[in-house]
């Protein structure tokens, strides 16, 4: 297999990283806003706490995936011929690169989505103990 197109495999599959983690943005963008609109007053008690712990979750995940897993891509990518040359079957998960450069583009990963799953759980806890007449 040739330089160019191991180099074009490896940009292809940073691109589905990043439609992946952008993807997850996007939804979770939209959740803060149902979020938002569903309160009709602010939330109090234990119910506050969720709400809290929700929205804390929801914005981890966001900066995680647009400042770390995002910010890491234009860094790989920009390597690719060295890493390449070094080792042609080295995988985009094990590289390090941008904001986070301590934590490889798999752990970035691994932490977005496990912000995002903490977050749906949260919000099903959210939906099921709503306040009566907060639908």
């Amino acid at each position: 297999m040739s330089t160019s197109s191991l180099t074009s495999n490896h940009l292809e599959a940073l691109k589905l990283v990043k439609d992946w983690s952008s993807g997850l943005i996007v939804v979770q963008s939209a959740a803060i806003g149902v979020i938002g609109t569903s309160l009709k007053q602010p939330p109090t008690g234990m119910y506050g706490v969720l709400t809290a712990s929700l929205l804390t979750s929801l914005i981890s995940s966001i900066v995680v995936g647009a400042v770390w897993v995002v910010g890491a891509i234009p860094y790989i990518a920009q390597e690719l011929p060295s890493l390449l040359q070094s080792n042609p079957k080295f995988s985009i998960y094990a590289q390090r690169g941008g904001k986070k450069g301590d934590r490889t583009l798999g752990t970035m990963c691994e932490i977005q989505i496990f912000f995002f799953v903490s977050s749906l759980i949260l919000f099903s806890l959210f939906v099921f103990f709503a306040p009566p007449g907060s639908e």
